[in-house]
């Protein structure tokens, strides 16, 4: 089911500038996703989407992270926890049932994917 963070205990963020204008940035997240404890594979798509982008009223979803665990219980994340960005502006296919499960159909039709 998907949730929004906003605690600052949940997410932290940090930004740098680079010597050549550009800007580093950290994200860091905390999550106890309790439930995975009950399922032998456990698998999580993490979006970033970026609110009011261009100082609109429309949100950009900017990419997304797949993670998880295997086995059950277990402390070892799948792909030895490397763990990558992906580039993208739009839910995949499964993330979109879910959102219009939740009830969030309408929020899909507000993102600007340009």
């Amino acid at each position: 089911m998907p949730y929004y963070c906003e605690s600052p205990l949940v997410y932290g963020l940090s930004k740098k500038q680079n010597s050549d204008g550009t800007f580093d940035f950290e994200i860091t997240a905390n999550d106890d996703p309790d439930g995975a404890s009950l399922f032998y594979n456990i698998r999580f798509e993490t979006y970033f989407v970026i609110t009011g982008y261009n100082n609109t009223n429309s949100d950009r979803v900017a990419g997304v992270i797949n993670w998880g665990y295997n086995p059950p219980g277990s402390s070892k994340p799948i792909n030895d926890g490397k763990i990558s960005i992906t580039a993208t502006n739009q839910f995949s296919p499964i993330a979109q049932q879910i959102l219009v499960a939740g009830g969030y159909s309408s929020y899909l039709s507000t993102l600007n994917k340009n």
